[in-house]
């Protein structure tokens, strides 16, 4: 039992420089990573879900792979869709079939 508790100090010191070092020099700050997430699953549900024509529930597999709780809207009539977590809120739709899906 001893030696299993002397195995979590190192791994809590190496997250900690881990966490410091991710802080300290990331080039995108952590309060934006909310926003981040927002636009790219509107974006990338948007291309699958209206370019590429994969159905809804494939499209939703395919952007929530990791990411936190968030909430959808679709709008097939607007070809629009609503990406939402509890800080950020991001809508992509379809500009034409040339050019694909933009972020609003």
């Amino acid at each position: 039992m001893l030696k299993s508790k002397l195995f979590l100090i190192p791994m809590f010191i190496l997250v900690c420089l881990g966490a410091t070092h991710q802080i300290i020099f990331s080039q995108t700050p952590l309060r934006q990573m909310p926003e981040l997430l927002s636009t790219m699953r509107a974006k990338e549900f948007c291309s699958c879900f209206f370019m590429l024509g994969k159905g809804e529930k494939y499209c939703l597999d395919s952007v929530k792979k990791g990411y936190p709780i968030f909430t959808y809207k679709l709008d097939q009539k607007n070809k629009s869709v609503i990406f939402e977590n509890p800080i950020a809120s991001s809508r992509a739709f379809v500009q034409n079939q040339k050019y694909g899906c933009n972020l609003e």
